[in-house]
C-alpha cells in the first residue's frame, strides 16, 4: 500500500539560499520537488524550458543522520532521471508568457523503480531523514520563485536496498590524463558524465575525451570509449536525448 502525500506546502522563497525541512517516517520510494516559478520573458529568448529551470537548484540533498542519500545539482537530477531512469521531464503551463506561473516536477528516485517495496529508503525515525534545498530565485528567464515537495511512501515494505545517488566534481588538468576515483563499498549500477565543454566545431575538444574504468588498476567494462561516442548510448536503450542536450555535454553508462 502506497501513501501519497504533501510533505511541504507550496512557499514562497524570497532570497537565495538553503531551504532545509523533515522528511517522512515510512519507507520512501519517491520525492516529488515541484518548483514553480513566474516566467521573467519579457526578452522572449529568455524563456526556460526544463533544463533552464532545473537551474533554479544549486543543490539538492536528502541527508540520513547526516550522510549524503541524494547530492547534486538540478540540472544533473533531471538528466539522470532520463538516462537512469527513462523519466521524459513534464512542465505544467510551459507556456512562454512574460509572468505566468509555471511549474516543473522534478521526482527523486530512492529506488530502482517508483513503488517498489523491495527498492527504496527504509523507515526511519522523525527528525532523521532530511531535504536540503539550494535555490537560485531570480536567474535569466524566471523570478518569483516558490515550491512544494511531495512523497510517496510505502507503508509495510521492507526494502533489501536502496540507491544512493551523488555528485562527486574535480577540476582536470588542461591535458593528459586524469584518474577520478569512484566511491567504494557498494555496487555502482551507472555513471553520469557532466563537462562545461560539449562536443562542437569543426575541432571538438569537449571537457571529457577518452573514457575508461578500472577496478583494481584492472581496466573492466569501459575500457576505451570517447565522449561524443558514449554520450550517444541511450540510444542502445530507446532514450532520445535531444530535448536535454541545450549544449551541455553528458554521457552515460549502462549498468
Amino acid at each position: 500500500m502506497f501513501l501519497h502525500s504533501i510533505a511541504k506546502q507550496e512557499v514562497a522563497v524570497s532570497a537565495d539560499g538553503t531551504e532545509v525541512f523533515d522528511l517522512c517516517v515510512n519507507p520512501l520510494s519517491v520525492i516529488l520537488l515541484n518548483i514553480r516559478p513566474l516566467n521573467d520573458t519579457g526578452t522572449l529568448s529568455n524563456f526556460n524550458r526544463a533544463m533552464g529551470l532545473a537551474g533554479a537548484l544549486d543543490g539538492i540533498r536528502v541527508l540520513h543522520r547526516g550522510a549524503s542519500v541524494f547530492n547534486m545539482r538540478g540540472r544533473d537530477a533531471l538528466a539522470m532521471n532520463w538516462y537512469r531512469h527513462g523519466m521524459y521531464p513534464r512542465n505544467a503551463n510551459g507556456d512562454d508568457t512574460d509572468n505566468e506561473r509555471n511549474c516543473l516536477q522534478l521526482p527523486i528516485l530512492l529506488g530502482r523503480h517508483a513503488w517498489d517495496g523491495d527498492s527504496c529508503f527504509p523507515a526511519t525515525i522523525r527528525g532523521e531523514l532530511t531535504m536540503e534545498l539550494d535555490i537560485d530565485i531570480a536567474d535569466t528567464g524566471y523570478d518569483g520563485f516558490r515550491y512544494s515537495v511531495e512523497t510517496i511512501e510505502l507503508l509495510d515494505a521492507k526494502p533489501s536496498h536502496f540507491e544512493r545517488k551523488i555528485s562527486i566534481a574535480r577540476t582536470f588538468a588542461a591535458t593528459g590524463l586524469n584518474d577520478f576515483a569512484l566511491p567504494t563499498g557498494n555496487m555502482v549500477r551507472g555513471l553520469l558524465l557532466f563537462g562545461t565543454t560539449p562536443f562542437v566545431g569543426a575541432t571538438p575538444a569537449p571537457s571529457w575525451g577518452r573514457v575508461k574504468t578500472m577496478l583494481d588498476n584492472q581496466e573492466v567494462g569501459y575500457t576505451a570509449s570517447d565522449f561524443e561516442s558514449a554520450l550517444q548510448l541511450p540510444q542502445l536503450f530507446g532514450r532520445n536525448v535531444t530535448a536535454l542536450a541545450e549544449k551541455i555535454g553528458r554521457a552515460s553508462c549502462r549498468e
